[in-house]
């Protein structure tokens, strides 16, 4: 039986999505939990990985079990063992689906706005900016449009020994103010480790002709500032 979650979490409680040694992730925490119901060893398949307190409004899952049990009962379970750290939202029966290799779009939603304006409750949901003066939405958005197509994301994404592979196509990018917080939209076929933190970095600090030097590889260095993981939440997964 293939099933096919969709969920939410927060990320201020994990190392990031994918399964690590001695740490807490959202891939070891739900495993877990599925061990324990089925009894068994259940390998959660995920449609991309997170970095440590980066947070997900709708990621996508899946895994298989040898038994037949009512899918409201596995949502029921998981959201009860995982209160208030993740939240199933759906759950259905699939075939033959792999929530990475499926998906057409991954769309990310980067918060932000000046330190002062943070409360304590909102400081592990929005990423505090500190120069007032940086927060330039004409600029953010006429920085952001230049990443928009086909490019090569090397000097905007760090290390992975696993990644050698860096040509990505970015669909739509925008950003706009709701409630004196600014809000960015990254929508595209996928994402480098850090890719969209960097990509803001430069939107926020840096000009026009940095950004298109990076995209073209004349300069081959990352920005050297790098925004916080806490106002970054993977927003939806697109697969029609």
């Amino acid at each position: 039986m293939e099933i096919k979650i969709t969920y939410s979490y927060d990320g201020s409680h994990f190392h990031g999505m994918q399964r690590q040694k001695n740490k807490i992730t959202v891939q070891g925490e739900i495993e877990k939990v599925l061990k324990s119901v089925f009894n068994e060893d259940i390998h959660l398949i995920s449609s991309g990985r997170t970095d440590r307190h980066v947070h997900a409004l709708a990621q996508v899952s899946s895994f298989t079990i040898k038994k037949n049990i009512p899918l409201e009962a596995i949502k029921r379970q998981l959201n009860s063992s995982l209160f208030g750290k993740i939240r199933v939202i759906d759950i259905k029966e699939v075939n033959d689906f792999h929530p990475r290799f499926h998906a057409k779009k991954r769309v990310y939603e980067y918060r932000f706005k000046f330190i002062d304006d943070i409360s304590p409750f909102e400081a592990r949901y929005i990423s505090a900016i500190s120069y007032k003066n940086k927060l330039d939405l004409e600029k953010i958005n006429k920085n952001l449009s230049i990443f928009i197509g086909i490019h090569n994301f090397k000097s905007f994404s760090k290390f992975d020994k696993d990644q050698n592979l860096f040509v990505r196509e970015i669909y739509n990018a925008y950003c706009y103010i709701e409630n004196n917080t600014y809000i960015a939209i990254i929508e595209g076929s996928g994402f480098l480790k850090s890719q969209i933190r960097l990509m803001m970095a430069s939107c926020i600090f840096e000009d026009e002709e940095k950004i298109r030097k990076r995209l073209n590889l004349e300069l081959e260095s990352i920005p050297k500032k790098i925004v916080s993981p806490y106002g970054l939440y993977l927003k939806e997964v697109i697969y029609d």
